[in-house]
Parts: C-alpha cells; structure tokens; sequence
C-alpha cells in the first residue's frame, strides 16, 4: 500500500520531528527532504490536496472556496483566487517563536492589488506577532510586527504573474529580519523588528492578513513551513535549487551583488559628502570665531524675556522694551502684568525745555517712551542701551540678580537689581530728576489680570517710607493674616541717601507733571492705607542726580519680596511641599533689602567675576549665549525651593501649573549646571530620589518622585548624578552614606536589563520618550555602561574592589559588544527587540547623540 505524503510525515516525524530512515525518505521530492532535515521543523503544510498540517499539529480551515491546482513540485497547491478565501490555522502557541524561518512557494495573478498579506499571526486589531506582504509594487516585501515595518527591496526583476518564487524570512532574535526570494537575499531598505514577543495567542492566517480577511492574497500558495531555527542563505540556495529553480536563484543573486556593490559604492560617495560638508563647517571662521557680544535691535527685540531673581523664588521677567512684563514671584505660575511698575527721568535739552521720558520704549500713560533700545543678555544681565535724540545724556539699565556660583544661599536672594547708569554729553552740568514707581502688589495669588490698581486679592494694603542711611525704602505690606495664602510683603529700595519717596500717589498724569516740573515730588505721604478691598496702592521713590560735564555716574535700586505661603508641585504621588527655603534666612523684605544693600559691591563684583569667568574666554560668544542662558531655569517656575529644603524640578511649566511633576528622571538627568554651579542642589536632589519614600526595596528608581515607573534612562542617569555629586563634595562623606542605595540601583539595571552581564541591555526599556524601546542601542546602552564605569568607581571608594571589578568586567565587555554589533562605520545604530507598546524601532532615536 502507498501512503500519502502527508501520512508519511505525520506516521514519521510524528512530535519529535526526527528525520525518517532512508527508505522512508526516497520517496519525498528532494526539496521536501531537505526541508525536513532543516533544523527546528515545527510545521510544514504541502497543500497536497488539503490544509492538514504534515506535522500533524496545525491544520487549516479554509475561509470561502477550497479550490487545488498544479503545485511547484508536481504535486498539489492552494489556489485563493476564489473570492474571499484564505485559511485560518487558528490557534498555535508553539508557534510563538522568538527566532526561525518562515519559507513558502507563492505565484501571483495577473490581477494583484495593494500589499497582500502571505503568512500571518496577527489579530483584526493589528497586533501581529509577524506578518508578510508582498508590496503593490511587485519588487518588495514588507515584513512587518505591529511596532515596525521593514522593507526589503527584490534584487533583480519585479516578481512575473504565474511564475513560481520561493520566498524565505529568516527572524533572529534582536536583529532586523532578512528576507530571501528564489535563494538569493533581498536588500533591507528600512529596518523592521523581529518577531513581536509580546503578542502571544494570535491566529495563524494564509493568504490574509487578519480573520475578517484584510490584505488578501489572491494567488497560488504551496509548501508554507516553519522552522524555529534561523537557517543559513546556503541551507535556502539548496532548498531553490531542488525545487528546479537554480537559474532563477543565480539570476537573482548576480543582481543582488551588482545592487549591493551599487549601494555600496552609494554609500562610500554620500559619507564621502557628509566629511566634506563636517570639514568645511569645522573649516567655517564664523563656528571658531569668539565674536562679539551680540546687541538685540529691530524685530529681535519681540521674543524677548529675561528672567531675574534668585533660585526658588520666583522671576520677574523683562521684555525687549525693558518692561517687567511678567511677573512670578508671588508663588504663581501665570505671567501676571503689575501695573504702575516703572522707571522714568526727565532732564533740561539745550533749550533748557525739560524733556521726560519712561524708561523703556513703550510708552506709560503721559510718559513717552525711549525712541529706540539695543539689548543685550549675557545672563545673569540684561543690560538695555537706549537711544533718543532729544536728549542731552546716554541712559542704560543694567538688570540682574546675584548668581554666584557655589554660594546657593546668594544666588537666591529673592530680589531684582537696577542699576541706571547716565553719562552727560554736554559741557554743561546737566540735573536728571529720576522716579522708580511701584505697585504695591502683595495678596495677588490669582491667575486674573491686574486691572489698574484693582484686582480680588487686594485690600487692606499699606505703603510705608522708611529712611535709611543708604536711602528711602518703600515698604509695602497688608493686613492679612499670616497664614493667608497672599500674604507677604514687597520693598524698593534707592540708594541714594538724597532721594525721597512718596508713599501714594494718585495718576499718572500727576506722577508726570511733578516729575517734568520738579516741583510735585515730596516726601508725603509717608505712610498709606489700608487699602479698600479689591484695591491697592502705588508708591514711589524719587532722586535727583547733578551730572557734571560729561560725567558719569550710576544709581542703584534694589526690589525685594517675600511671599512665604505656598503649596508647591501637586498632591499626586505626594509630590507636595510647602513654603519657600528663602523663608528661613530672611523674615520679610526689609531684612532682604538690608542684606542686599549692606553687601551690594560683593555681590556684584562675584556676579561679575562669574560673567567674566565666562565671556572673557576665547570660546565663541555664540555659544557662551547658549550655555549661560539655561542657568535661567534655575530662576523660572520650572522650579521651586520649599522651605523643608525640598528642591522640586518640573519638566516645564506653562501659565497655570508647572509641566509633568515629579524631578523626572529620565528629563533631568541630561541637566548639568545646577549640581555642577550649585552642588548643594545636586547632592539634594540624589539624596532626594535615592531616598527611602522614593527608592524601592530592589533598588528601583520611580522616575518621577515618589512612586510609579522605572525608566531605564532615568536610572542610568541618578547613578551617574550620584557619581557627579560625589566628585563635587568636599570629601567621601556624603557617598559613604548613600553608597547602599547607589549599589542596589546598580544591581537593579543589571539584574532587569542585563541579567547574563555581557554589558548590553536587552527587554523593556521605558524611556524619556514616554514609550518602550527594545533591543540594543547606543542612547540607552551607553548611559548602562557609563553607569557601570561610575559605579566601579564609586565602589572601589568604599573598599568593594571585588563589586569594582565585576562592574568594570561588565562595562568592558559592553563596549566592546555595542562598538561592534551597533556601530556602522560612520555613527551608532539601533538593533530592534520587542516591547509591548508601539515603539519607534527603527535607526536612531532622536537622543543617540548623547
């Protein structure tokens, strides 16, 4: 009796798939033979006359019409010309391959569409585990699995309507997938993943890409087999040429070769431009130039906003007209206009008419405004140069608050510096009578407009001139209680022991005319309020400076605030803290005002040095611009210093609360002048994230504080801080006492992403992308190994030289891997592996520069 191949198989493979004796084998066509003999055969469907599983596992059942034709080795084939027809394997889990190799024999009609799908397991939902396409275009394959879609280009010519081709894709775990046609390799013109792990328990399909029939074949299909071994190109070449299809397999493997040594050459010639182009930008005199400090004019002047006052208090931001346009120190986060809140002068012209002008160049109410400004920003100041030509005298203003580098505590002084400096141009003694208004804007604590001197939060406020041997200070205040969510206080101070203040005035129409006439300006009243509720005050400080023939001198006047109740971050994740730290050095602002003004040289001049230390170097101002200006965050609503010492970091901040809370790790763990300018900050903000109501028991890191989940960047990157924090301390005290938390990070990315220690992560990587990254790259796998290199450090520190040596052995091996596996002769690539979510797998993520 003869039996039928299928039975054959069935009676001897049977479920351990050993290959049967010779005799049994003779009688199978060479190619099926060697299919068999493959390595890793876990189901093998011939087509002979029905869809049974030769393995007697899997077997199909067919969607509309079952319909056999001639098949590529004289047997039978599925024909799914038949409308609606394609085969459901349903269920197969053994089939959930990490690596292997997918072959087939398919002939395509004279009318295919779109991308039919070949072989699939894949759900309606399009979670596919894999799926295999042929593209419209007849000259390539799309290989795809949820996340990504790989496109390999078909050496040669496109595929010919009712011809048989042999197609193998070979999956290996963590690299791209390679597509073979008729035996000969097919060019990956975009990368896509490999088998998609994640989704387990998904239908086995032929001819459609999905059960309700998507993306249907409607061609021939024959001897579709899984292996779950990634087979060579040699094993597949032996495979076509049994199948009779040598020729075409040479044909297609003259015309890869020719193709590749194309692309090659391609690609030699395109970095070949590249060098060319980084050589003459390196070559650019304009890139390595120091240049000069860049003056903001014109159109420029529109983007403007320069933020001044100390870390953790709250800024008062100044535009390109030189108006503090926006205002944030009262623990708000909306950048609120406090009216009345001014500069202005007046000085005699040639004629002896006098001429008065605010000092900005938009105009407040009668006051004209300056004709023109040029600005410029070296932070931490912003210095105003304006131009009118009326005038007999040069104005400037200087606007700055102390910033002074390892001395947190001065660089945060909640307050704004003005210095007005004026040169005269004639050779005459010129008097310039000079006023600084300002609005007393205590218990605002909204996000409404002030409008005028009116808003909901006011009332009870008092003005109060005070004398001082330096000057008169305008102190202002209000009759809330001290728990009072507006309650604090503000004062402006003029150092000039001549000068004057009026603790109210009414219009600005009478501030202007005692100003030009010089005669309205007095020292009453001195005192002013309460206020009436919903309302508010305006004081004023007055001076008048004799300028000799062209002489210069300059008048300082110093704000300052204190506004001591506040809730800062948000309750989720207790992410919550109350105050502000300057609470604890200063009980009001006189007390700031004193300070400030009793140390004002000393501060200025280490403001100074630190700008100095900067711009007096010869790198290019272009990018001292750059650097400096991001010390500014430190300033903004981005931040806040609660009076339990709690130094909170949001990732921004918009007009009503700050943006994503939490000291998000895997954000600020790219920031470097904060703990490198401010250690202080640095070795709390570790101690903070490595602390126990944030760090977890097996050593993971929350990236946002305190609770929630791991990011693989975000870990690296606190144990390189931890690192960064120790080499800034003063001594090995501060490592000692956190070096337990530091190792059991360590241990942590070892154990979840690098279980087998060869230096290169593998698994579910989440990342500051807000997704899941998979496989090998230089971003994430560079921060393991720098990691790893801290941590050997930091170790061999604490008298662990053994733990120094196994870090070390794992950071070696790692960049000897990823310099190998991810490098492509001209920049680090990206090998894709499988994550749960949708993930961006293919090249370079826009943070490989790291």
């Amino acid at each position: 009796m003869q039996l039928g191949i299928p039975a054959i198989l069935h009676g001897v493979l049977g479920n351990c798939y050993s290959v049967p004796a010779e005799s049994d084998a003779s009688a199978l066509p060479d190619y099926v033979r060697l299919v068999r003999e493959a390595p890793g055969l876990k189901a093998y469907w011939r087509m002979e006359g029905d869809l049974e599983d030769a393995l007697g596992q899997y077997h199909g059942e067919i969607q509309g019409e079952e319909n056999f034709v001639t098949g590529i080795l004289g047997g039978r084939a599925l024909s799914l010309a038949a409308e609606d027809t394609w085969v459901d394997v349903g269920q197969t889990p053994a089939l959930d391959l990490n690596e292997g190799c997918i072959s087939l024999f398919f002939r395509i009609p004279d009318n295919m569409e779109g991308n039919p799908c070949l072989i699939a397991k894949r759900t309606p939902a399009q979670s596919a585990r894999f799926s295999i396409h042929l593209m419209g275009d007849r000259a390539s394959f799309g290989l795809w699995n949820s996340a990504n879609l790989g496109i390999s280009e078909i050496p040669g010519e496109p595929l010919q309507a009712n011809r048989w081709h042999h197609l193998a894709v070979v999956y290996k775990a963590g690299v791209s997938p390679k597509a073979y046609i008729d035996g000969a390799p097919t060019l990956t013109t975009s990368h896509g993943g490999s088998f998609n792990r994640q989704h387990t328990e998904r239908p086995l399909l032929l001819g459609a890409a999905t059960q309700l029939g998507m993306e249907r074949f409607n061609g021939v299909l024959d001897e579709v087999a899984i292996h779950d071994q990634p087979l060579s190109q040699e094993q597949i070449a032996r495979w076509v040429d049994a199948a009779g299809l040598q020729e075409a397999r040479e044909a297609r493997q003259a015309a890869y070769d020719t193709l590749a040594k194309a692309r090659v050459e391609q690609e030699a010639a395109r970095r070949a431009r590249n060098q060319e182009r980084i050589q003459a930008r390196m070559q650019d005199p304009a890139l390595l130039a120091e240049g000069a400090t860049r003056n903001y004019t014109g159109e420029h002047l529109e983007a403007i906003s320069f933020a001044v006052g100390g870390i953790g208090t709250g800024p008062i931001l100044f535009d390109g007209h030189a108006v503090p346009h926006a205002w944030q120190i009262f623990n708000n986060f909306n950048p609120v206009r406090v009216p009345h809140s001014f500069l202005a002068f007046s000085v005699p012209d040639n004629a002896g008419r006098a001429v008065t002008r605010a000092l900005q160049t938009e105009a407040m109410g009668p006051f004209a405004p300056m004709t023109e400004l040029s600005f410029n920003g070296e932070y931490p100041f912003a210095l105003y140069r304006f131009e009118d030509e009326a005038l007999p005298i040069r104005v400037s203003l200087e606007v700055y608050n102390p910033l002074i580098p390892l001395n947190t505590r001065d660089s945060a002084i909640p307050c704004a510096i003005y210095r007005l400096h004026l040169k005269n141009l004639t050779d005459r003694p010129l008097p310039v009578r000079l006023l600084s208004a300002q609005q007393n804007a205590v218990g605002y604590v909204g996000s409404e407009a002030i409008e005028g001197r009116e808003h909901p939060g006011f009332g009870g406020n008092r003005n109060r001139i005070r004398k001082e041997s330096f000057g008169p200070v305008l102190h202002m205040t209000t009759d809330k209680a001290s728990d009072s969510p507006g309650y604090g206080d503000m004062a402006l101070a003029m150092l000039d022991s001549e000068a004057i203040g009026m603790a109210q005035w009414d219009s600005l129409e009478a501030l202007y005319a005692a100003l030009e006439s010089g005669e309205g300006l007095a020292d009453i009243p001195q005192e002013a309020g309460p206020s009436e509720a919903g309302s508010t005050l305006d004081g004023v400080l007055g001076s008048m400076v004799a300028l000799p023939p062209h002489a210069e001198k300059t008048l300082t006047l110093v704000l300052a605030w204190r506004f001591p109740n506040v809730q800062h971050g948000q309750s989720s994740n207790n992410w919550e803290r109350s105050g502000n730290k300057y609470n604890n050095w200063w009980a009001n602002a006189l007390e700031v005002i004193q300070e400030v003004v009793e140390r004002h040289e000393a501060l200025y001049l280490a403001t100074s040095n630190y700008h100095k230390s900067l711009y007096e170097t010869n790198l290019p101002h272009w990018l001292l611009d750059r650097i400096s200006s991001q010390v500014a965050i430190l300033r903004s609503r981005t931040c806040f210093w609660a009076e339990d010492g709690y130094f909170g970091g949001w990732e921004g901040c918009g007009e009503e609360i700050g943006c994503c809370p939490g000291n998000c790790s895997h954000v600020w763990h790219y920031a470097q002048a904060h703990a490198r300018l401010f250690p202080e900050i640095g070795r709390q903000m570790r101690a903070q994230a490595l602390g126990d109501d944030n760090m977890q028991d097996d050593g993971a890191i929350p990236f946002r504080q305190f609770g929630g989940m791991i990011a693989a960047d975000g870990q690296a990157g606190e144990i390189l801080g931890a690192y960064r924090e120790y080499l800034t301390s003063q001594d090995g005290a501060w490592l000692a006492h956190l070096w337990p938390q530091i190792e059991r990070a360590m241990e942590y990315m070892i154990t979840t992403w690098d279980p087998d220690e060869d230096g290169v992560l593998s698994g579910v990587q989440h990342n500051t992308l807000d997704t899941n990254l998979g496989g090998s790259t230089t971003w994430l796998g560079a921060l393991y190994l720098a990691a790893l290199a801290a941590s050997s450090r930091m170790a061999a520190h604490q008298g662990k030289q053994a733990l120094a040596d196994r870090y070390l052995a794992i950071y070696q091996q790692g960049c000897k891997t990823q310099d190998e596996t991810l490098f492509n002769g001209e920049y680090y690539t990206q090998i894709p592996g499988e994550t749960p979510l949708f993930d961006y797998n293919n090249g370079c993520h826009i943070d490989q520069v790291l």
